[in-house]
């Protein structure tokens, strides 16, 4: 069974409570763990505040962030490489074009480490200059979001 299957079975299943457990998941067959922060989960979806997958062993990073612009399609907006820092050993891919909602600009950014971990949050900040920028929830079916996870975790 693979990782996006076995989410499919198990996510309609997960309630969060008050104490805002997160959703995990290891598959020990691929070595990625995947951790879902929401707000909300229900049979068909939920409201996302962070999605992170790790993996059990070090990333290529370059190839990481490049194979993970082009195949994560199941987000409103597609994402874009900003920033690989080798250095640091992370990559920044955000948004291509962030919505507007209300006189603010919301887009997704994934923060990719080559130590194995990706999270993906969803931001929203006001036009207005020296705004700060705040995670907000982001509403994904678990379909959409087994499929995000698949891509992100797909061999490299």
């Amino acid at each position: 069974m693979t990782l996006q299957e076995q989410l499919l079975e198990k996510l309609p299943d997960w309630q969060r409570d008050k104490s805002g457990v997160p959703f995990i998941f290891t598959d020990s067959t691929s070595g990625w763990t995947v951790e879902v922060n929401a707000d909300h989960n229900d049979q068909i979806g939920c409201r996302v505040r962070e999605l992170k997958v790790t993996h059990a062993q070090p990333r290529p990073l370059s190839e990481w962030a490049t194979r993970s612009e082009e195949r994560v399609k199941g987000l409103k907006e597609p994402l874009r490489l900003l920033e690989l820092d080798g250095g640091a050993g992370s990559a920044l891919l955000r948004s291509e074009s962030p919505s507007t909602r209300q006189d603010n600009l919301q887009y997704f950014e994934l923060l990719l480490q080559a130590s194995g971990s990706g999270t993906l949050r969803r931001y929203q900040i006001a036009r207005e200059p020296g705004s700060k920028r705040e995670v907000i929830p982001f509403s994904l079916t678990h379909e959409t979001l087994a499929e995000v996870v698949e891509d992100l975790t797909a061999p490299l």
